[in-house]
């Protein structure tokens, strides 16, 4: 049994060991940084994670693990060029440290040599692994083009519901099927992989409504965030959609006013009708009720309480209170 920094020490460890080609040397140059600018390698390691809930880790999940991090990194770049972020991680995002079409490539190749990875894996599962990954893949964009909408929507165009959906194909799925395909690759059944999907999607929901909460109320010290920067930006997060389908009339046309406000001025009046409204503590209890679900269902998972350490603590690592 490995604890999970150990885990997380043997993904970084074979991660590294990865070889691209030199040639064309602007393509893999940059596939290089974007791949340098490491974070916390959270889904590929959750492969680990379930794969050991259920047997000693294989090798393939290995492959799996490094599938789903090329696939994450793609997407980012992608979502830094939709975004039109200057920054990934503190560095250059991708687009701009280079160019567009650079940029757009390596996305490209990202996702192509995820797939190099998943044929390494055992013919016996190699096509169920390819299924999930596929609709992680899937979900991923049908999760970006409902952010997309959501951007350009008007605030009374976007329900909590709406939001969820968006964040449990955009945030959680990645999550869900990271532990998913470690399950299987450990010998569970469509039950077990199942439930563990399950598991990740609730807690990836939980994640984000608590990234949401901590934009606005938590401690930047400890976010490392500027506080209130997704109203800055006019993000329609779950707070503000959760506040907007309970304002009247003349409530939601004091938002609307308030939403081109300067920044300066925007922040502290919508924090503050966030307070009115009591969202600070619905953020919370949202957070509680997605975590709760999350546990009870791996209450559900008939293996051994110790082989299920590394994931509860993972759990505890990505909702970490700081309130």
């Amino acid at each position: 049994m490995h604890s999970l920094e150990e885990l997380s020490e043997l993904f970084r460890a074979r991660f590294k060991q990865v070889e691209y080609p030199v040639f064309p040397e602007n393509l893999y140059h940059n596939v290089q940084y974007i791949l340098g600018i490491q974070g916390k390698q959270i889904r590929p390691v959750s492969c680990l994670i379930a794969n050991q809930l259920f047997s000693d880790i294989k090798e393939d999940a290995f492959h799996a693990g490094i599938a789903v991090e090329l696939f994450h990194n793609s997407s980012l770049v992608h979502d830094d060029i939709m975004d039109g972020a200057l920054l990934r991680r503190g560095y250059e995002a991708l687009h701009v440290k280079n160019n567009m079409p650079t940029a757009i490539l390596v996305g490209d190749f990202l996702i192509i040599h995820s797939f190099e990875y998943l044929n390494r894996t055992n013919p016996l599962y190699r096509e169920q692994l390819i299924n999930i990954f596929l609709r992680i893949a899937t979900g991923v964009c049908e999760g970006q083009q409902l952010d997309n909408d959501f951007e350009n929507a008007g605030l009374r165009d976007v329900s909590y519901n709406n939001y969820i959906i968006m964040s449990e194909l955009k945030t959680a799925v990645l999550l869900a099927g990271s532990l998913s395909m470690g399950a299987v690759i450990g010998g569970a059944d469509d039950y077990q992989s199942g439930r563990l999907y399950d598991f990740g999607i609730n807690l990836g929901i939980a994640f984000q409504i608590q990234d949401d909460y901590l934009d606005v109320f938590g401690d930047p010290a400890k976010t490392g965030k500027r506080q209130g920067g997704d109203i800055v930006k006019n993000k329609k997060t779950s707070l503000l959609t959760k506040t907007i389908g309970l304002l009247p009339d003349e409530k939601m046309m004091k938002l609307e006013s308030i939403m081109h406000f300067h920044p300066e001025k925007r922040v502290p009046a919508v924090t503050a009708l966030y307070r009115d409204y009591g969202i600070e503590q619905w953020a919370i209890e949202q957070v509680k009720e997605f975590t709760d679900r999350a546990f009870t269902i791996l209450e559900e998972i008939d293996v051994p309480q110790e082989r299920k350490a590394p994931l509860i603590q993972l759990a505890h690592v990505l909702l970490k209170r700081q309130y």
